[in-house]
């Protein structure tokens, strides 16, 4: 199995279990990889640590649930794995620049970080970070996704050395 296949399975795994504990040794099977190399490739590929992204991803899903008010600040909290109702909001803040409770409220605005696609061809198509919009849960895919918004995945020469060396 090569690389991108690999990561693809791992990404499907992480988006399947996201408001589960993750660890990254199951994620790296997934992969057919150590955790180690695994997490080092992951980061060259897709440009943000594996944490980054699962980190990113459960913040901004809570910011959906929230701003849908489908949810509790309290259960968000545990629902995406935060060991406290404080360490959630500290972490929500910092991502989404208002705390979850201002989330709640009509119009606010959220960050997004829609979760990676598909790669095809050496593109990555489908992620993108948002910040600043007032986003409510049906309006996320009309504003996050479009053919202009396909970054490189990762440069062909990297990709080729990545698979030769590990």
């Amino acid at each position: 199995m090569d690389w991108i296949t690999g990561i693809q399975k791992a990404i499907d795994y992480i988006e399947s279990h996201i408001t589960e504990e993750l660890d990254y040794q199951e994620i790296a099977e997934n992969a057919f990889s150590s955790p180690w190399h695994f997490q080092r490739v992951f980061s060259i590929l897709c440009g943000y640590t594996l944490g980054e992204y699962i980190r990113s991803r459960r913040l901004a899903l809570a910011g959906a649930e929230l701003a849908a008010d489908k949810i509790r600040v309290i259960d968000a909290a545990v629902k995406y794995g935060y060991d406290s109702p404080d360490s959630f909001t500290k972490a929500f803040t910092r991502f989404h620049g208002i705390t979850p409770s201002a989330a709640r409220e009509p119009g606010a605005k959220l960050c997004s970080f829609t979760r990676l696609g598909k790669i095809k061809n050496g593109r990555e198509m489908g992620n993108r970070s948002v910040c600043g919009f007032p986003l409510s849960f049906p309006q996320l895919p009309q504003l996050l996704v479009g053919p202009d918004d396909s970054i490189p995945a990762a440069f062909l020469g990297v990709i080729q050395h990545v698979i030769r060396n590990f």
